[in-house]
């Protein structure tokens, strides 16, 4: 049973104040929330064959059982001369949409791991690959229209991943019953598409630990 809760926002703020004292300001933010419950089923088999042991596991694509959400959007601009006859103009467009239906995934994933033992050492390795996921709508807020222009505004909520396969290594040594050493290192490759506008995966970083 996976529980997926997260809240985004963007801003920006642009203000203008001149030398005969005129002022004009833009403010623009957008915000999501969304909770969301899935399950799904994660199967495995493990082998004890003594100097090695290895295991697999599979977890399946997760099913949503329930998600709800909301959206904000507002625009406002004022004395924004936008037509360059030094009259100001002012217009605002703000919604806002609750108790929206939310959807998340979590692809297909298999992962394989062993463990080589010495006599005092011991070696450990594992590697998981991720099935990608295909763009799907995490909310879906009905189009609306803006309170002074009249026009139809339209904002997506769309989320995408792409396949990636991490993997991590670690090594044991005991030296007697009061000392041992022990080093890992780990990739954890990000999943988030380069060129993807989603707003639900902030980071394209590849991260690497080192213990």
């Amino acid at each position: 049973l996976a529980f997926r809760s997260q809240r985004g926002r963007s801003q920006a703020i642009g203000q203008l104040y001149n030398q005969v004292g005129e002022g004009s300001s833009i403010n623009f933010f957008e915000e999501f929330s969304y909770d969301h419950i899935r399950i799904l089923w994660k199967m495995g088999l493990s082998f004890d064959y003594r100097p090695l042991s290895f295991g697999f596991t599979v977890t399946t694509p997760s099913l949503g059982i329930y998600g709800k959400g909301e959206t904000v959007y507002n625009f406002t601009a004022v004395n924004i001369d936008t037509a360059g006859t030094g009259i100001g103009q002012s217009s605002m467009a703000s919604n806002y949409q609750p108790e929206l239906s939310s959807n998340y995934r979590s692809p297909l994933s298999i992962a394989v791991g062993a463990t080589y033992y010495f006599r005092k050492s011991s070696l450990y390795f594992s590697l998981e690959w991720f099935n990608n996921i295909n763009e799907f709508a995490v909310l879906q807020p009905e189009n609306f229209i803006a309170q002074s222009s009249g026009n139809t505004i339209s904002t997506q909520y769309e989320h995408e991943l792409r396949s990636v396969t991490n993997y991590g290594f670690g090594f044991q040594h005991e030296f007697n019953e009061k000392l041992s050493v022990y080093a890992s290192g780990i990739r954890d490759n990000s999943a988030r598409i380069t060129d993807s506008e989603t707003p639900f995966s902030i980071s394209n970083w590849d991260i690497y630990h080192v213990t």
